[in-house]
């Protein structure tokens, strides 16, 4: 790897080590050849089958319908590079249609930008080139990440203005008021989706992001708790997320930072690697309500689902660092994957805010509640409902009032009510593509 992706991998911050980074003894004695020039998948013993990745190994007899490879082409005084693709039933080499994006950037809504609107649009076909570059990608949580050669300070836990650097959004608006996005669909997007950075007063309202390799949407900062001001009075609602951190399989589907305000309603969030909704940030570094601006957050009526397919940790709504008044309510959370932590998850240093008439379903062995630790506190958790008892409290002052475990598949008469008004509306233009 380039510099100064390595350093920074190898030295993450809060003493998070790298999760198996490629090493020589694993490409000498763990892998086989893949390919006809004997390019090596380093740490594997067999081909990646179906990814959807190129991952620098030529064309192959053992390549499946779909996959991709990249083969160089070595020519006197030229380096240039083929990709290969193979065949799905049904296509054919006139009928396929491939296509590979060279802008970042589709839309860049900033500079005191206000009273805009954009309805029906369809913004795809973009990409994002840093992580094949010397910064690489090197995550912390939901996309945030270090860049950077200030080793010392991206290393530091207690500095998260250097690691966490938001990964960028193929549409981007920032320093701008009042930009509305209605009825637009993001597809096929190579970094992260939309990205609001010092919004105030932006919709998303009835749109539909599918295929985004990061986030599909972003809000808010992640590197000041006490920023002045923050994002402030932004609004996603009836709006379809789903098969969101296709590639950057850390990234939460619907990813806010420090914000005040925002209001989160009637989505429907489903089919992810990793968690469905996360809201702020901070963990245990800001403890009283003073230490951070984040205020006054809902989260309500929506669909968390399908989410949790291939990482631990995280859960279908997540929430870091004190909130403030800020409310999560009428949710119906279910189909988690894996069976670590929990559906609704406050993490460390979550603070002052409600957790009411919440539904979680079906999470296979995982908690419907996890407050793990100490510094969780000040959260009420009243008048839920869950198919499992199994839950876990280890909080400060976080009183339990009225919650409600029933058998699964028969929810009271309340509970059912509550999973037939949470996601999009009846009607919703992009119905077809919910189960």
């Amino acid at each position: 790897m380039m510099q100064p992706c390595w350093r920074n991998l190898v030295h993450k911050a809060c003493d998070q080590g790298a999760k198996g980074p490629p090493d020589l003894a694993g490409a000498v004695t763990g892998a086989r050849p893949v390919g006809y020039k004997g390019y090596v998948v380093a740490g594997l013993g067999a081909p990646l089958e179906g990814s959807g990745y190129i991952e620098n190994v030529g064309p192959s007899s053992t390549m499946e319908p779909g996959d991709w490879a990249l083969d160089e082409i070595v020519e006197p005084g030229k380096r240039r590079w083929r990709a290969y693709y193979a065949l799905r039933a049904g296509e054919t080499v006139t009928s396929v249609r491939a296509m590979m994006p060279t802008l970042s950037v589709l839309l860049n809504v900033s500079g005191g930008a206000r009273d805009l609107g954009f309805v029906g649009f369809a913004f795809e076909y973009a990409t994002w080139l840093r992580p094949g570059q010397a910064d690489g990608y090197v995550e912390q949580q939901t996309g945030c990440g270090t860049v950077g050669t200030n080793y010392s300070s991206n290393s530091d836990c207690n500095k998260d203005y250097f690691w966490s650097v938001k990964s960028p959004g193929n549409v981007l608006v920032q320093d701008a008021t009042n930009v509305s996005f209605v009825g637009c669909e993001f597809s096929k997007l190579g970094g992260f989706g939309l990205d609001l950075s010092r919004t105030v007063g932006c919709v998303i309202d009835g749109c539909y992001f599918h295929d985004i390799s990061g986030s599909a949407i972003q809000i808010g900062q992640f590197q000041d708790a006490l920023a002045a001001p923050l994002d402030r009075d932004n609004v996603v609602r009836n709006t379809i997320i789903v098969r969101a951190a296709a590639e950057y399989s850390g990234a939460a589907g619907l990813n806010v930072g420090y914000t005040v305000g925002t209001l989160l309603e009637h989505n429907d969030v489903g089919n992810l690697t990793y968690g469905a909704i996360s809201v702020g940030w901070g963990w245990w570094r800001h403890v009283c309500a003073t230490c951070t601006n984040a205020a006054n957050n809902t989260i309500r009526f929506n669909r968390a689902h399908g989410y949790k397919q291939a990482l631990n940790d995280g859960g279908g709504i997540y929430m870091l660092g004190p909130q403030n008044g800020s409310l999560i309510h009428g949710n119906w959370v279910y189909d988690q994957g894996t069976a670590s932590s929990g559906a609704l998850y406050p993490d460390e240093g979550s603070a002052y805010s409600t957790w009411s008439g919440n539904v979680v379903t079906n999470i296979h062995g995982s908690k419907w509640l996890h407050l793990w630790t100490s510094s969780i506190h000040d959260v009420v958790v009243r008048d839920n409902f869950a198919d499992t008892d199994y839950y876990q409290n280890s909080g400060t002052n976080c009183p339990m009032i009225n919650n409600t475990v029933f058998q699964p598949g028969s929810p009271p008469r309340d509970a059912q009510e509550i999973m037939d008004f949470a996601g999009v509306p009846k009607g919703h233009r992009w119905a077809s593509v919910l189960r």
